[in-house]
């Protein structure tokens, strides 16, 4: 079975145009970098917890798919406020759920970026930016400047995606219409 398009959930980038090949215990990846590879291998990962396990009289045990989804609509129907927490490295598909979930529930959905990226938003709403997006600097910007971080390491693909090798209206030789500055101590 062949998946096409998916969202990376990874760094942040948003690389649409990943392929995941499920072939028997085994999955293939094309398109992504080293980082998007190893996040989609988890899936089939021999560590990956493959059966619901609940908590009865303070101890974990094995349960049915049934027993397990019948337990947490118990759990969640009684509830009066849930947090649903989702991590940064969740699928756009999973938070949409998780997001109509606390909704219908009544509750609160929160991620990682509220402690992360929140201040920074917040800090931007106050002061005024000037900002662009990704399309924008893929189309204009003939100078990158990677500060404080190593596009190699986090966020392998942004450079032949928006930042440095794509052709744009104004940067129509790519890589030969940039210069690139990286500062990373």
């Amino acid at each position: 079975m062949v998946t096409k398009n998916i969202v990376c959930p990874v760094c942040g980038a948003s690389c649409d145009d990943i392929q995941v090949e499920l072939e028997g215990q085994g999955l293939t990846v094309r398109n992504a970098c080293k980082m998007g590879n190893a996040k989609f291998q988890e899936v089939v990962s021999p560590h990956r917890i493959r059966e619901p396990l609940v908590r009865v009289d303070g101890d974990l045990r094995r349960a049915s798919w049934d027993e397990a989804i019948e337990m947490t609509a118990r759990i969640l129907a009684t509830s009066e406020r849930p947090l649903l927490f989702m991590g940064s490295e969740t699928s756009t598909e999973a938070m949409e759920v998780g997001i109509h979930m606390a909704e219908f529930l009544g509750g609160i959905a929160d991620s990682n970026s509220t402690v992360c990226h929140g201040p920074t938003t917040m800090g931007i709403q106050e002061t005024g930016r000037v900002g662009a997006t990704a399309g924008q600097s893929k189309s204009r910007a003939d100078l990158t400047v990677y500060w404080g971080s190593n596009p190699l390491e986090s966020m392998p693909r942004h450079m032949s995606r928006y930042a440095v090798y794509p052709r744009g209206y104004w940067t129509q030789r790519g890589r030969f219409d940039r210069t690139v500055i990286c500062v990373d101590p």
